[in-house]
């Protein structure tokens, strides 16, 4: 998929274990933050109606577990002809911080869309917010301040 510069975004899907992790923060930052699903998303959670996730993304956004989640995804993605790795060395670079956040919600679509899929043709999307809320383990979730 080419990024908004032109370059080209190799993404290789995370380990089931990497991709789960990801899902389960997004999950408790939904459910503490109390963030609304995008209606697009309610009613369509296939891959390419996923495009709603970047509201949930940017309500999250300062979430350290999410973020550390993010990178172990997109440890095996690429970036450009030369294949750079997407890890943190890659964004210490200035000309390329402005790819960060479409290329972490590119990661957190392509790791995200199975986990949705499963849910839509099983029981609907209907009650997203609900099988959501239910998924979450029920432990205390605190945020990090520095």
């Amino acid at each position: 998929m080419k990024l908004f510069n032109g370059k080209e975004l190799t993404i290789t899907l995370a380990s089931f274990q990497e991709a789960n992790t990801l899902f389960k923060s997004i999950c408790r930052a939904i459910k503490v933050n109390q963030i609304d699903i995008p209606d697009s998303v309610k009613k369509d959670l296939s891959a390419l109606q996923l495009t709603g996730i970047l509201d949930i993304i940017l309500s999250v956004a300062s979430d350290d577990e999410i973020e550390t989640a993010l990178f172990a995804c997109a440890k095996r993605c690429a970036v450009g002809t030369n294949l750079e790795h997407v890890d943190v060395e890659y964004f210490e670079k200035a000309e390329n911080r402005c790819e960060y956040l479409p290329i972490m919600i590119e990661v957190a679509k392509a790791n995200l869309s199975p986990f949705m899929s499963g849910i839509t043709s099983s029981l609907g999307a209907e009650n997203i917010q609900a099988i959501i809320q239910s998924a979450t383990p029920k432990r205390k979730y605190t945020r990090r301040t520095k």
